[in-house]
C-alpha cells in the first residue's frame, strides 16, 4: 500500500487543478485528468463512458447553474497502481449559495506515475430533483 498521507496529498492537489478547471469553464483540461475509457456512475444517469462524456457532464452542470463545486476528501487509499478517495461535494451557484451536496467515490489509475480518475461513480443528497 502506498502512503496514505502522500496520496491524500497528491489526490487533493488534482482536486484543486479540476475545481479551478471547472470554474473556468475548461472542460477539456478537466476531463484529461479522467483516463481515456474512464466510467461515470452519476446519480440518476445511465453508466458514460470516455472523456467527452466527462465533458458533455460538466457543460450541463454549468449550463444548469453549479457555478463552483467544493471537494472534502474523507478518506484516500492508493495500492499499487490504483487508488481510490471517497468524500462529500457541494455545488454552488453564481452567488456562491449552496445548491446541493452530494457523496462520492472515485477509483483512480497510476499511468506513468500519474494518477488519473478511471471510474466516477456519485449521487446526491435528497430527493435529486435538482443537478
Amino acid at each position: 500500500m502506498d502512503d496514505s498521507a502522500d496520496i491524500r496529498t497528491v489526490l487533493t492537489e488534482t482536486y484543486a487543478k479540476l475545481m479551478a478547471l471547472y470554474e473556468s469553464g475548461d472542460f477539456k483540461s478537466y476531463s484529461e485528468h479522467f483516463t481515456e475509457d474512464c466510467r461515470l456512475l452519476m446519480h440518476s444517469k445511465e453508466k458514460q463512458t470516455g472523456r467527452k462524456a466527462v465533458e458533455d457532464t460538466l457543460q450541463t452542470l454549468k449550463t444548469a447553474g453549479a457555478a463552483k463545486l467544493s471537494v472534502t476528501i474523507e478518506e484516500a487509499v492508493g495500492f499499487g497502481d490504483l487508488a481510490y478517495s471517497y468524500g462529500i461535494f457541494s455545488v454552488f451557484n453564481e452567488d456562491r449559495s449552496l445548491i446541493r451536496t452530494g457523496k462520492f467515490l472515485l477509483i483512480w489509475k497510476k499511468i506513468n506515475g500519474v494518477y488519473y480518475i478511471h471510474v466516477d461513480c456519485n449521487n446526491l443528497n435528497g430527493d435529486g430533483a435538482k443537478l
